[in-house]
């Protein structure tokens, strides 16, 4: 996929806008930062300008765009100047930036939160231990997690092509740690893919079953057994 010019300046004015929009920030709330010990006062702005920048970038940025052009399932060459590729790779760009970069560090009862505020669809009760990419392409049920180091990936580089598909999973669904689910994947209630597997692009996973493997195929249906499990 190639970064044209058009797509570096459009990534850098973001980046001085919300910068700009986080000093006037900082410049806001220098009465409140009086009343902080000067021992202190320089490391609570710089955590403000950080998280300012984030939810800038990460959320407010992502979300204009998501609203201009709202994602869906799509093929890009390398050469593609459509609007909804120039926007998909500003999403990259704001990913990259914040959820690439906070996503291991947040705490996983944080995570929900910050996958939601990126575009993610997620019922109630989730937990990602893992890394989610391209969030607003990712929908997940009640009480369905994904386990430690696991990847939640909508889109695939093939050659000079770039696949975008949704990623569909139901309610109470268990993904183990370090499985990788690729773009276009759907995967049905009380379904469980084993740690480490790999689930191809565009398999659907019926409810109720037991994947694994690589690529990930069906080993059973499910039974009294893992549950307990």
């Amino acid at each position: 996929m190639k970064f044209t010019l058009r797509d570096i300046i459009l990534s850098v004015m973001a980046v001085l806008i919300t910068a700009a929009l986080a000093l006037f920030s900082l410049y806001l709330l220098s009465p409140f930062f009086m009343y902080l010990s000067v021992e202190y006062r320089g490391i609570v702005k710089i955590l403000v300008f950080i998280i300012i920048i984030f939810f800038g970038l990460g959320s407010a940025y992502a979300r204009i765009l998501r609203l201009i052009c709202p994602f869906e399932d799509s093929v890009f060459s390398s050469n593609d100047q459509s609007l909804r590729c120039l926007l998909w790779k500003q999403t990259v760009f704001t990913y990259e930036w914040t959820a690439s970069i906070f996503a291991y560090i947040t705490p996983v009862l944080l995570r929900p939160f910050l996958y939601r505020m990126l575009g993610a669809k997620l019922g109630k009760g989730v937990l990602i231990g893992g890394k989610i990419v391209e969030p607003q392409m990712v929908t997940m049920g009640d009480y369905s997690f994904a386990g430690e180091m696991s990847l939640l990936m909508a889109h695939a580089i093939m050659r000079d092509k770039v696949v975008l598909k949704k990623i569909v999973i139901g309610d109470h669904v268990s993904i183990g740690s370090h499985a990788v689910i690729m773009p276009g994947v759907r995967i049905g209630d009380e379904s469980i893919v084993a740690a480490g597997a790999l689930v191809p692009m565009d398999t659907v996973i019926p409810p109720g079953e037991v994947w694994g493997g690589i690529p990930a195929k069906k080993i059973k249906d499910i039974d009294a057994s893992d549950i307990r499990s």
